[in-house]
């Protein structure tokens, strides 16, 4: 048997240091494209191309206020990292996991019941429950 707790601390390093490398490869892949497009820009003497350039770039704008706001993101990955550093607690009542993951005896009953029962037709149940307890 896997002993989580001791092994939880080690987990949440390995997430955080995951988190921090796509925090920063994020960033220098950004930094790289800025670079890369301001260079082109400043290469090109044709007006009327920057003004053209200039619209595609308000459109690109105001499509991608319409996406989620990146420092957003980066927020909800850091709620994350905190959440992962928190200990794991060694009891969570049942009506606590019922609220955090919205259960319903009516929603439980649909998934019972999407089930398609003849995945299992003749198979032993000893031999399921084994399968499921290796």
């Amino acid at each position: 048997m896997i002993d989580y707790q001791r092994k939880l601390p080690f987990l949440s390093l390995c997430l955080e240091i995951r988190i921090l490398e796509l925090k920063k490869y994020r960033m220098m892949n950004i930094t790289l494209k800025q670079a890369e497009l301001a260079k082109t820009l400043f290469q090109i003497d044709d007006s009327q191309l920057l003004d053209e350039i200039a619209r595609s770039i308000e459109h690109a704008f105001l499509k991608y206020k319409h996406l989620p706001n990146p420092a957003q993101t980066r927020n909800e990955a850091d709620t994350l990292l905190e959440l992962a550093k928190q200990p794991t607690p060694k009891h969570i009542p049942l009506e606590v996991l019922a609220k955090e993951q919205n259960f319903t005896n009516d929603g439980f009953s649909e998934a019972l019941n999407s089930v398609d029962d003849s995945l299992f037709e003749g198979d032993d149940l000893e031999e399921l429950l084994t399968t499921l307890t290796k």
